[in-house]
């Protein structure tokens, strides 16, 4: 069992774009299933393609250079908490090494890139003023957290019971009694993202398995946007097809 936290960074002033490298943040192909809801920009496309290659140009020209490619897909994802930025999940299906990112893409031009960064998206929160004022949006929020912040270097999707963990096609005698062991231990608790009132703002549960990695993050989310995180791992060696 292994546990990490991630805690609230100050109100950022400037851009932030942050991605550890094109092949190493954003290297591996989308998660099995999409993990937002939101539909491919249509009419406004152009604009927001060319807003977004822009605002990318100085810092991270790698990925300017993506989007002078028309196949390569930019998604909206649904964010009505966040005033003035839409977040887009940008999808580059082409040549042996696909690249997926998340950023941020401001009214004003300027934009924040978030797979990887945790602290990048609580900063967002921070600069963009969020209010979370019900347990629903506090799930929202959570939600495209996890969403947006993963590395895309494994498998890595939230789930909401065991039996949206994809497996491998077939497994041995071995790997079957692993998951049957995981499944009877863990089968009950893990559970859609739900967030309960307390205080200042919400506690929220919410499970992504990542690899081979079965991770439950209690996330605390308060009515001014704060967020901080708290992941344990409550499995692992998990017979599923780690490499996308």
């Amino acid at each position: 069992m292994s546990q990490g936290q991630t805690t609230r960074t100050a109100r950022v002033a400037t851009v932030v774009v942050v991605l550890a490298a094109l092949l190493g943040a954003c290297d591996a192909a989308p998660a099995p299933t999409p993990s937002s809801t939101g539909t491919r920009v249509a009419g406004e496309e152009s604009d927001v393609r060319t807003r977004l290659a822009d605002a990318l140009a100085t810092d991270r020209p790698d990925l300017a250079r993506l989007l002078t490619d028309d196949s390569v897909t930019l998604t909206p994802v649904p964010t009505p908490w966040l005033p003035g930025r839409q977040i887009l999940d940008v999808l580059a299906d082409t040549g042996s090494h696909p690249v997926r990112f998340y950023v941020a893409l401001s009214d004003e031009g300027d934009a924040v890139v978030l797979t990887r960064d945790a602290d990048a998206f609580v900063g967002l929160l921070a600069d963009a003023d969020v209010r979370v004022p019900d347990e629903q949006t506090a799930v929202d929020v959570v939600d495209t957290y996890l969403d947006a912040t993963r590395s895309f270097q494994v498998w890595s999707q939230r789930v909401g019971s065991l039996d949206e963990v994809e497996l491998l096609p077939t497994l041995d005698a071995e790997q079957q009694a692993a998951w049957d062991a995981v499944v009877a231990d863990l089968g009950a608790d893990v559970a859609p993202t739900r967030a309960a009132s307390r205080g200042d703002g919400f506690d929220v549960v919410a499970w992504v398995a990542d690899g081979d990695t079965l991770v439950r993050h209690d996330v605390r989310v308060t009515e001014d946007g704060g967020l901080s995180d708290r992941t344990t791992v409550l499995a692992t060696g998990l017979p599923v097809p780690v490499s996308p």
